[in-house]
């Protein structure tokens, strides 16, 4: 009987998602055991489709922009989603360089920090999983900490004294998906 009970625990927490947004909430899976919360406060939030798409929203408030996309089974994305992600970013918001400064990978993220046309830093969460994507923009350095820490206790952030970049953008993949073709149908 416990042999059946743990096994049926197993499965449970497996099946938890590696990132979700609930009641005003970004949840982080650290581990089978553990979600990490992180509060909004503020924050603005859109709904973006696509025929491509199952799910797709923005939320930005006044340190993070976060896009999440969810594909349709059957879709792919046609590049890798995190290089055109910072592709896309680059190009929209007109940046003349981003200075690769660190990098971490995990099961199913990836953390980034730029330096920005050599004047302020700005960091790059991807959480993926399968046909999911989050792109978190975090320009104050907070999630970025707080996330990574949870992931890694030895991580000391070396950016606090930095100057950092400001959320003064609307941008979206999925909207823009219609003229670049990030994603379309599996063999189009």
């Amino acid at each position: 009987m416990n042999f059946f009970k743990r096994v049926l625990k197993s499965i449970a927490k497996a099946s938890l998602p590696i990132f979700y947004f609930d009641e005003n909430e970004l949840k982080f899976q650290i581990d089978t055991n553990e979600m990490l919360s992180y509060p909004l406060g503020n924050f603005d939030f859109k709904t973006r489709h696509d025929p491509y798409t199952i799910e797709a929203y923005t939320i930005k408030n006044q340190e993070l922009f976060l896009e999440h996309i969810r594909l349709d089974s059957n879709c792919i994305w046609n590049t890798d989603a995190f290089g055109a992600y910072k592709s896309f970013f680059k190009g929209k918001l007109k940046l003349k360089s981003m200075q690769l400064v660190e990098e971490h990978q995990f099961d199913n993220y990836t953390f980034t920090t730029y330096k920005i046309d050599n004047e302020f830093f700005i960091h790059l969460i991807h959480v993926y999983e399968m046909h999911k994507d989050t792109f978190i923009v975090d320009c104050k350095g907070i999630l970025y900490t707080k996330l990574l820490t949870a992931l890694k206790e030895s991580f000391t952030y070396e950016y606090a004294h930095e100057e950092k970049g400001e959320i003064n953008f609307e941008i979206s993949m999925t909207k823009e998906n219609a003229f670049a073709s990030y994603f379309s149908h599996l063999g189009s």
